[in-house]
């Protein structure tokens, strides 16, 4: 066997024998897909930077949440998010206490924030689906990330981050639908994490209001007329 070889083998089994023990872990996750990316990336650095600052400041602004009790409201390591240019993945065990409360909590934060503090809105489309996921640092995979992923790209549609239809009787889900205002339900059956509140409806009345009277295409005037509606009806 020549050197290389031998590294490379060598180098194989150090990774198989650090992952050997590892396996899927029953998650809720979020696929979040930010819109408009393309054009985004042709604007100065540190503009887009500030939106992945944004995302990156929701865990760190969750784990300094005190509870009553004195703990925090996420200890280290029970939300994992990772961003893939214009995608984060964010997930955490179900085994963790008020695990789809917290998951929710950070996916409400990045999409709020990046509607209502950068030069314009950023907006997100996303989904969340529950089942096995493997997640570090650096790799996500799994049977729950698929179903999120298709979620958003067939069903969200919109400018919306939505609840997979099979997490409905879900214990954790109908607990958390029944003691918070985050979740609505839309017309064609999906709940979606409700982003409207008191800072940001005006402006984004009126930015929709400026696509819509400009030349745009039919599917993108198709969203932004549901966003109106939304907009519009939503009690805030």
């Amino acid at each position: 066997m020549n050197p290389l070889e031998s590294i490379t083998k060598n180098i194989q089994q150090r990774i198989d024998e650090k992952f050997a023990d590892t396996n899927y872990i029953e998650s809720y996750v979020a696929f979040l897909d930010i819109l408009g990316m393309k054009n985004i990336l042709n604007k100065d650095y540190h503009e887009v930077r500030s939106i992945f600052n944004i995302i990156e400041a929701s865990t760190e602004l969750y784990k300094n949440i005190g509870l009553s009790t004195g703990e925090r409201f996420i200890s280290q390591n029970q939300i994992k998010l990772l961003v893939m240019s214009d995608s984060i993945v964010i997930s955490t065990a179900k085994e963790t206490d008020r695990s789809l409360s917290k998951l929710i909590g950070i996916s409400s934060y990045v999409i709020k924030t990046l509607l209502s503090e950068l030069k314009e809105p950023v907006f997100i489309r996303g989904a969340i689906a529950g089942g096995n996921l493997y997640q570090d640092d650096t790799t996500v995979f799994g049977p729950a990330l698929s179903e999120a992923y298709l979620l958003e790209t067939n069903e969200a549609k919109n400018m919306r981050c939505v609840v997979s239809k099979s997490l409905h009787e879900d214990e954790n889900f109908k607990n958390y639908v029944e003691n918070n205002k985050t979740i609505t339900k839309d017309n064609d059956g999906f709940y979606f994490i409700d982003f409207i509140d008191v800072k940001n409806r005006v402006s984004l009345i009126e930015y929709s209001k400026n696509i819509l009277a400009s030349d745009i295409d039919d599917k993108t005037k198709s969203k932004y007329s549901w966003l109106i509606e939304y907009l519009t009806c939503a009690n805030v």
